[in-house]
C-alpha cells in the first residue's frame, strides 16, 4: 500500500483517529513534539517530571501506515486492546403482539400491561484493533441477564349462553407477571472518531446477539453512541483523564414465551382453561435514545478505566478497564 504524502498524513492525524471509548476502550492521544493532535481513548503514561515514556508496541503494523507515522514523529495508541466492560441498566419497555392459548386454543383477550421496566446487566470481554489510525474494531463476547415483571391487567371473561346471552364468569383481575432471561451474548463494533488538540469527537457502532433461555431466536440488539469531550491535563497528576458528553440509542426486538398457571388468574378456571395458560409477545424498549456523560482515568499508556452514565428513560451505568499492547 502506498504511504501518502506529508500534507495528507497530516490532515488524517489532524480529522480522524482511534476510538475515544465505546461500549468498551480504544487507542489514546496522537501527538507530536508532544502536541496532542487527537485523542482516543488511551494515552501517555507519564514519569515524576511528567515525560512520556517510551512504551513500544508488540507490533508496528497495524494500524496501517503506523510505522510510517512513527518514523516522522507521530506517538500513536498502541494498537491492539482488551478489556472487560460492566454495564446495568433499567428502561421501560413496549409490550404488544400478546397471544394467549389454553390446550392449544388461542384465546382473545384485551389485555393491557403496565410497569414494564426491565433491569439488565451485561458483562463482556473485548478484544479491538486499530486497523487504521481513525478505525478501531472490535469483538465482544459476554452474559446478559436481566427480568421484567409486568402487571397484567386481564378483563372480565364472559360466555355466551344460548337465549340468556352473554354472561361473566370472571370479573376483572390484575396480576404479576416476572419474566426472567440470561445467556450467552456475542457482537461486533466499530469506532471513528478523530479532534484537534484536546478536543475529540467519536461515533461508536456495534452489533450483538444474546442468546436467551426463553426466546426461540436470538435477541438482536443495535447500539450507537456519538460523543465528544475534552482530554484533561496531567500535569497536576499522574496520567491522563478525559470527559465528554453524548448520546446513545438502543434498539432490540424480541418474541417472548411463556406461561402462567391458571390457578393464579382464578381457580374456578381450570376446568375450562386447564392448568396453565400459554402465551407468546413481543418485547421492545419504548425510548431508544437517552444522553450520556462519561469519565476516564488514563493510568498509562497501556491501562484505562472509564465510567459512564446514562440518563433519561433509560438509566445505565457503564464501567470498563482496558488494557493496550
Amino acid at each position: 500500500m502506498k504511504i501518502p504524502s506529508n500534507l495528507t498524513m497530516v490532515l488524517l492525524i489532524l480529522t480522524i483517529s482511534c476510538p475515544v471509548s465505546s461500549q468498551g476502550m480504544g487507542g489514546g492521544p496522537v501527538t507530536k513534539n508532544k502536541q496532542t493532535l487527537w485523542f482516543s481513548g488511551n494515552n501517555h503514561s507519564f514519569d515524576t517530571n511528567n515525560n512520556m515514556e517510551a512504551i513500544q508496541p508488540v507490533a508496528y503494523i497495524p494500524p496501517v501506515w503506523g510505522n510510517a507515522l512513527r518514523q516522522k514523529g507521530f506517538d500513536l495508541p498502541l494498537p491492539f486492546g482488551m478489556g472487560v466492560n460492566f454495564i446495568a441498566l433499567n428502561q421501560t419497555n413496549e409490550i404488544s403482539n400478546l397471544v394467549v392459548s389454553a390446550q392449544g386454543i388461542e384465546i382473545p383477550f384485551d389485555v393491557q400491561f403496565r410497569n414494564t421496566r426491565s433491569t439488565d446487566i451485561n458483562l463482556t470481554f473485548r478484544l479491538d484493533m486499530c486497523i487504521l489510525p481513525f478505525i478501531n474494531v472490535y469483538g465482544i463476547a459476554g452474559y446478559t441477564s436481566g427480568r421484567v415483571s409486568p402487571d397484567i391487567l386481564v378483563p372480565a371473561t364472559t360466555m355466551d349462553v344460548p337465549i340468556i346471552g352473554q354472561i361473566e364468569i370472571s370479573s376483572p383481575i390484575t396480576f404479576r407477571e416476572t419474566l426472567q432471561y440470561f445467556g450467552s451474548t456475542f457482537g461486533y463494533g466499530l469506532t471513528l472518531a478523530g479532534g484537534f488538540k484536546s478536543i475529540f469527537i467519536s461515533v461508536d457502532y456495534n452489533q450483538t446477539w444474546t442468546h436467551l433461555n426463553i426466546a426461540p431466536d436470538a435477541l438482536r440488539t443495535m447500539t450507537m453512541a456519538p460523543r465528544i469531550g475534552l482530554l484533561l491535563d496531567a500535569s497536576m497528576s499522574r496520567g491522563h483523564g478525559a470527559l465528554w458528553m453524548g448520546a446513545m440509542v438502543i434498539n432490540y426486538h424480541q418474541t417472548f414465551l411463556g406461561s402462567v398457571p391458571v390457578e393464579d388468574i382464578d381457580p374456578e378456571l381450570i376446568s375450562i382453561l386447564g392448568n396453565d395458560l400459554d402465551y407468546s409477545l413481543d418485547l421492545g424498549n419504548s425510548t431508544p435514545w437517552n444522553f450520556i456523560l462519561g469519565g476516564s482515568w488514563i493510568i498509562s499508556k497501556r491501562m484505562n478505566l472509564m465510567l459512564e452514565a446514562g440518563v433519561g428513560d433509560r438509566f445505565q451505568i457503564l464501567t470498563g478497564f482496558d488494557v493496550r499492547l
